[in-house]
């Protein structure tokens, strides 16, 4: 078993050293912190509510907005985590940020430097330079 998972590591480094990682940050992210699939979709799913809060400011009332949050609610109970907070529409801040999406994830994990891979891979770009310069703001 133990030498399994030694090739298994073995492969993913050369795996990694084959694709350009300049192009694919936040996977390689992903990969070095252990990040599991569960995990992955837990920052996927954060981003979305927060990705919607900055980019629509909308009332309470929009359907899909609640239907996402309902599906958030029942997927994610496990964190007992009181997210009416988490959905307000308003503009989100990085310390809700790093509150939020630290609930699921392993203590050591750099929430702004995994904004900065997302980013650089263009993923929730605008959110994540909102949330990249709120942060410069809160030190």
């Amino acid at each position: 078993m133990q030498k399994e998972l030694e090739l298994l590591k073995y492969q993913i480094t050369l795996l990694k050293q084959m694709v350009n990682i300049d192009e694919m940050p936040f996977n390689d992210f992903l990969i070095d912190h252990d990040i599991s699939k569960e995990q992955h979709k837990w920052i996927i799913d954060v981003m979305k509510i927060l990705n919607y809060r900055f980019s629509y400011v909308k009332d309470a009332t929009d359907d899909y907005y609640n239907s996402v949050t309902d599906q958030f609610s029942k997927d994610y109970q496990f964190t007992e985590m009181n997210f009416n907070q988490f959905f307000e529409i308003k503009l989100p801040t990085f310390k809700e940020f790093d509150a939020v999406i630290s609930k699921n994830l392993p203590a050591d994990t750099e929430n702004l430097y995994m904004l900065k891979a997302m980013k650089n891979q263009q993923m929730f770009q605008e959110l994540c330079t909102h949330l990249i310069e709120d942060a410069k703001i809160e030190k």
